[in-house]
């Protein structure tokens, strides 16, 4: 049975992976699955980033092939790490028709994108695995006008409405290009780091 957290306005949240198909209706802009973490992945990813931070690109193509990408030298195996990875991509394909996209994974220590922004494309999916989850405001609670001013003071009406995801979310947004929802695109900003690191997982198409 779905167990709908929240639907309201711009934003659909939902324990269920179906939510992600909201992302299709007119006016919706960002669709959030909401998923329990898993301790295999977490406890592989720390191992690895114990040694190093990494970051990989592959095509949708290549997406079969990840394992290959991903170390594997720990007492933790990249398996199901890899398996999530080649799910997000089919469902990325499954929900927007878009066949031909990139697969980022990156390791990150510092802060990337502290202003609030929309992205200039049709969707972009995101998965923070380790680290604060990206930050997002519901259209009611910003001034668009605002948008590209570099003041995230006069973006905001509301602080304490800012939205961040949890780790394992998956959420799909609309970007200001999206042709049947133009200039809707999602709001939101990277998240603040200021110890440790962020692992997390962006899919864009091409």
């Amino acid at each position: 049975m779905n167990t709908i957290y929240e639907t309201l306005e711009n934003f659909s949240i939902s324990n269920n992976k179906e939510v992600l198909f909201d992302i299709l209706k007119k006016g919706t802009n960002i669709a959030i699955w909401k998923r329990r973490p898993s301790t295999r992945i977490i406890n592989y990813l720390d191992a690895l980033t114990k040694t190093k931070n990494f970051s990989i690109q592959v095509n949708a193509s290549e997406i079969g092939l990840i394992r290959k990408y991903l170390p594997n030298n720990f007492k933790y195996s990249s398996d199901e790490f890899a398996s999530d990875i080649i799910q997000l991509s089919n469902l990325f394909k499954k929900v927007t028709g878009i066949e031909n996209h990139n697969l980022h994974i990156s390791t990150i220590e510092t802060t990337q994108c502290p202003l609030f922004h929309v992205d200039f494309l049709f969707y972009r999916m995101l998965c923070t695995y380790t680290g604060p989850g990206t930050q997002w405001i519901p259209n009611i609670n910003a001034d668009r006008n605002q948008l590209g001013c570099g003041r995230n003071n006069n973006m905001v009406k509301d602080f304490r409405l800012v939205r961040e995801t949890e780790n394992f979310d998956v959420i799909l947004m609309k970007g200001d290009l999206h042709s049947s929802d133009p200039n809707n695109g999602c709001i939101h900003k990277s998240p603040e780091i200021q110890n440790g690191s962020r692992i997390f997982v962006r899919i864009d198409e091409n």
